[in-house]
């Protein structure tokens, strides 16, 4: 021991810790491992001294939002019987391995833990069966498994892209006038069907309506 006296010991271990992080930290880990109870005991006492305090410094680790997916998901598992859980450790490099996107449509964003194979339907909860997932691709697969969700997808990419009009409007390029702009050349214009205005533009129907026709559509200017 470095010193005698108990407060010089405690002064000592704290600035070892700022000098040596990294082995500090898997010191504590190695130390809460084996003695889960006493750490259990250690936590209790923290959060009964302070616990505003105590909060504030657990949700400020940087790792707070891996956890409690992990913790949420091995509660979820136990419920449903499905064994194992995957950690938080886990969770984050399968979320650094898609770079923190969706691995179904690519959106970034909060990304929740989705089942390749729901466990409601006999899936298990550890993170081989783990994917990361929007929301909202996570809320419409719901009890699919990955290949008939990625099924339904393509589909609907195949049916969007046969659409001639896949998002209600088509860019023409509308009869040659002067541009206010460059002086010369062909103004890009919006075309759309009367039944594809927005609601707001009901009060200016018929000056829609006495725009110019283009194969049987109306334009207004960009």
């Amino acid at each position: 021991m470095p010193y005698a006296d108990p407060e010089k010991r405690r002064e000592y271990g704290r600035e070892w810790m700022k000098r040596n992080p990294d082995k500090a930290r898997a010191a504590m880990r190695r130390w809460r491992q084996r003695h889960p109870d006493a750490h259990a005991a250690q936590s209790r006492a923290l959060y009964a001294r302070d616990p505003k305090r105590f909060q504030e410094r657990t949700n400020a680790s940087p790792n707070r939002p891996s956890v409690r997916r992990a913790m949420h998901e091995r509660r979820r598992a136990r419920a449903l019987g499905a064994g194992p859980s995957f950690t938080a450790v886990e969770w984050t490099a399968l979320v650094e391995a898609y770079g923190n996107r969706c691995a179904y449509d690519g959106a970034s964003g909060p990304l929740h833990a989705d089942h390749r194979v729901p466990l409601a339907r006999g899936g298990t909860n550890e993170i081989e069966n783990i994917l990361p997932a929007c929301a909202r691709c996570n809320l419409r697969k719901h009890l699919m498994t990955e290949e008939e969700f990625r099924s339904r997808l393509a589909v609907e990419r195949e049916a969007a892209s046969a659409r001639p009009e896949s998002r209600g409007e088509v860019e023409e390029d509308g009869p040659t006038q002067q541009s206010p702009a460059a002086g010369r050349g062909r103004s890009k214009v919006r075309v759309l069907l009367p039944q594809q205005r927005p609601p707001e533009a009901a009060p200016y129907a018929a000056e829609l309506d006495a725009a110019v026709p283009l194969h049987g559509r109306r334009l207004f200017a960009r």
